[in-house]
C-alpha cells in the first residue's frame, strides 16, 4: 500500500498519530506538509495550494491512496484532487466548529471520515454517501515508559481562557479551589500523557457536544474521565457511563468528583486495556484502509471556482487570490507593481467579509 499523506503538521496533531500508525503497518507513507515538524519526517514541504496531481507526476509516484487530514495551520489544501486516478480520502476533525467548510471540502474526496458522528447526516443529505464516523483515538507511541504514581486528584491539560470559554473557566476555578492537589495548565504532548498517567481523574468540558481527544487520552493513561453530558453523538456506542467516564453538570461537579475520589477505586488497568483493545490509532488506520477499499471512486465536477471557495473558507487569502488569477488570467493586471498594489484592497475587502461571516455565525 502506497499512501501520500497530506497534512499541516504544525504541532503534535492527530495527523502525526495516524502517519505513525500507517508506518507501523509497514506501508509506504510519503508525508507532505506546509510546515516543518519536530515530531516526524516530512518528505516534501509544499505550498499551501500546491497541485497534488502535478506533484505525483513530477516524482513519478504510483499512490494507492491520497489522504488529507485537517489540522495545523488550517490553510493547506491541495489542488488537482479531481484529476487523480487513485482513491482519495480525508479526515474532518472539527466539523462541530465549521460544518459548511467541511461539507465543501468533502466534495473533493472519494471518502470522508468525521470525528463527530452527529454530523454524518448532513453529508449524506448532500449526496456525500461515502461519509463515515471515525472517532479520535489514543496514540500508543506516547505512553510513558516508566510506572508513575497517581499524585494528582484531578488533571486538565489545555487552555483556560475566561473570555473564550467562560463556563469552562468557572468550572476549573471551582475544582482548583476544592481539589488543590491537582494539575491545571499547559503541557506538550509527551508531558501531557505523563500528567494524565499521574492523575486519578481528568476533567473535560466539551465544545459543541464533541467527543474530543481527552476521552481517549484520559482513559488510555488510566484516569477516570469527568465530563459533561454529550447527546446524540455516539458516546454511548463507544463508552459506558460510570464505567469509562463519570458525568457532571454545573451544579454537582464537585460532589461527583469527590464521590469518585472517596471511593478509592482503581480503574486504571481496566481503562487502559479498554482503550488498547478498541481505540488506538493503529485500529483507526486499519479502519480507514478497510473502508476506503470497499468504496469506489466518485465522479467529481470540480472547478477552480470550487477551490477558490475552499481557500476563502480557510481564510487563505493568498491561495484564494492566486486561484482567482488562474481563473481570469494575467491580462487584468499585467504590470507586476500594479499587481501587488491591487492585492491590498482585495485582501482588506476579504478580511471584512470573513469578519462579518464570523460575527453572523456567532
Amino acid at each position: 500500500m502506497n499512501i501520500i499523506f497530506v497534512a499541516s503538521l504544525k504541532s503534535y496533531t492527530t495527523a502525526i498519530s495516524l502517519i505513525k500508525s500507517f508506518q507501523n503497518k509497514k506501508y509506504s507513507v510519503r508525508v507532505l506538509s506546509d510546515i516543518k515538524s519536530d515530531y516526524i519526517h516530512i518528505d516534501t514541504i509544499v505550498k499551501q495550494n500546491f497541485d497534488i496531481d502535478k506533484y505525483i507526476k513530477q516524482y513519478n509516484l504510483k499512490p494507492d491512496l491520497v489522504f488529507f487530514c485537517e489540522g495545523g495551520s488550517m490553510k493547506l489544501f491541495p489542488q488537482g484532487l479531481e484529476k487523480l486516478e487513485c482513491k482519495t480520502a480525508w479526515y474532518g476533525i472539527d466539523t462541530h466548529m465549521d460544518l459548511q467548510k467541511h461539507l465543501e471540502i468533502s466534495k473533493f474526496f472519494d471518502v470522508t471520515f468525521l470525528a463527530q458522528k452527529e454530523y454524518i447526516k448532513h453529508f449524506t443529505q448532500k449526496g456525500l454517501m461515502n461519509t463515515f464516523w471515525l472517532p479520535l483515538a489514543y496514540d500508543t507511541s506516547m505512553v510513558p515508559t516508566q510506572s508513575l504514581n497517581r499524585i494528582y486528584d484531578i488533571a486538565y491539560v489545555g487552555s483556560n481562557n475566561k473570555d473564550m470559554h467562560p463556563k469552562r473557566f468557572e468550572l476549573i476555578e471551582k475544582l482548583k479551589k476544592e481539589f488543590p492537589n491537582s494539575y491545571f495548565g499547559g503541557a506538550s504532548g509527551q508531558e501531557m500523557y505523563k500528567i494524565y498517567s499521574q492523575a486519578k481523574i481528568v476533567f473535560n468540558k466539551s465544545i459543541n457536544n464533541d467527543i474530543n481527544m481527552r476521552y481517549f487520552e484520559a482513559l488510555g493513561n488510566g484516569a477516570m474521565l469527568l465530563t459533561d453530558n454529550i447527546k446524540d453523538n455516539g458516546v454511548e456506542e463507544i463508552f459506558q457511563k460510570d464505567k469509562h467516564y463519570i458525568e457532571y453538570d454545573e451544579s454537582n461537579i464537585v460532589a461527583i468528583a469527590k464521590n469518585y475520589l472517596d471511593s478509592q477505586k482503581d480503574d486504571s488497568d481496566m481503562l487502559k486495556e479498554y482503550i488498547k483493545q478498541n481505540h488506538t490509532y493503529d485500529i483507526r488506520a486499519t479502519a480507514i484502509l478497510e473502508t476506503v477499499t470497499k468504496c469506489g471512486k466518485s465522479s467529481k465536477n470540480i472547478t477552480q471556482i470550487d477551490y477558490a471557495k475552499v481557500y476563502l473558507m480557510l481564510e487563505n487569502f493568498i491561495a484564494f487570490l492566486e486561484t482567482l488569477k488562474s481563473i481570469v488570467g494575467d491580462s487584468i493586471i499585467k504590470d507586476s507593481r500594479k499587481r501587488k498594489l491591487a492585492l491590498i484592497p482585495l485582501v482588506c475587502v476579504l478580511s471584512i467579509i470573513i469578519f462579518i461571516l464570523k460575527v453572523v455565525k456567532r
